[in-house]
């Protein structure tokens, strides 16, 4: 048995764990060792570990937006989980709560690769389409597109927000 105050050693185990597939042992031992860290960065790291196996693995989104808010209060800074959480907000529809995360997001978005930023221009499109706000969604897929010019979402999402904006023509 490992002590339940050594992180170290819960992160290894946690690690074991993943490497295991025993992903309800991994997501105990990671919420076990968040618990015990006072670094907030490195909080936020281990709290986005644990929201990552609790959504792709566990399919627990529930606890997954906890742990990934609890990542994001730990450190305002953590992209990673402010992404994931985004994410798991559109799914659930709950394009209010994924607005003021992926505004976040296309503000530091040049600091990522060409891939993610495309992900989150197209992201965040996507929730100003669904918030109705069509000219903020119409820049964010023109973005997209000066991205990758063929990409077909970023094309479609254009010409959903010019209709929306009755500019079809």
């Amino acid at each position: 048995d490992a002590d339940p105050c050594h992180v170290p050693t819960l992160e290894a185990l946690a690690a074991l764990a993943r490497a295991e597939a025993n992903w309800p042992l991994a997501a105990r031992y990671l919420d076990s060792a968040q618990e015990n860290i006072e670094l907030p960065r490195r909080r936020a790291r281990v709290l986005t570990e644990l929201g990552i196996v609790q959504s792709e693995q566990l399919q627990q989104a529930d606890a997954a937006i906890a742990s990934f808010e609890r990542a994001l209060v730990a450190d305002g800074d953590a992209d990673d989980a402010r992404l994931r959480l985004a994410r798991l907000y559109v799914a659930a529809g709950s394009f209010d709560q994924a607005e003021p995360l992926t505004e976040r997001l296309v503000k530091v978005t040049s600091q990522r690769d060409r891939d993610a930023r495309l992900e989150i221009e197209l992201l965040h499109a996507q929730v100003e389409l669904a918030l109705h706000k069509p000219m903020n969604a119409l820049h964010c897929f023109q973005a997209a597109r000066r991205i990758d010019v063929r990409n077909t979402a970023a094309t479609r999402g254009v010409a959903e927000a010019c209709y929306q904006l009755g500019d079809w023509v």
